[in-house]
């Protein structure tokens, strides 16, 4: 679809709150495991992705690349549920949240949110990571009652 290559970074463990143009964020939730990603891009990275994806030149965040970040976030979740389903986990997915500039959004343990940076010719951007293993903890209790704002 964008057709470029995205090199990972070292991954890290989430200290501060990440200053981004848009951030797609969604749930994961199932009986043995509930997951939280959020990622997030800078304005030249999304509107590069954003022109070459839609084929027009696009040069302000608008709702037409929100739209398109949830649909990035839907794409990459949904590869993530495939490998994690090979693995076992069985999940049902939220619809995606998208947040301009500094929002807030909530991780399922924000004290254990993995960080993974890409860089690309296209720009920047992070995928945030978080998984609470539910088969170990069975008296944690629902994780929407323990979500805690980062």
């Amino acid at each position: 679809m964008a057709d470029f290559r995205a090199v990972p970074q070292k991954p890290f463990l989430k200290q501060e709150v990440h200053q981004a143009a848009v951030t797609g964020f969604i749930r994961m939730e199932g009986e043995q495991a509930v997951c939280t990603i959020a990622i997030h891009f800078s304005e030249p990275a999304i509107l590069k992705i954003g022109s070459v994806m839609l084929q027009e030149t696009l040069t302000v965040i608008d709702e037409g690349v929100a739209d398109l970040v949830g649909e990035i976030t839907n794409m990459v979740t949904g590869a993530t549920k495939k490998i994690l389903w090979d693995k076992g986990f069985g999940f049902e997915l939220s619809r995606p949240e998208i947040f301009l500039e500094q929002s807030e959004y909530h991780h399922v343990l924000p004290h254990r949110v993995v960080v993974v940076p890409f860089h690309s010719d296209f720009g920047d951007f992070q995928i945030e990571a978080c998984m609470k293993d539910m088969r170990k903890s069975a008296s944690w209790g629902k994780y929407s009652d323990h979500r805690q704002t980062v």
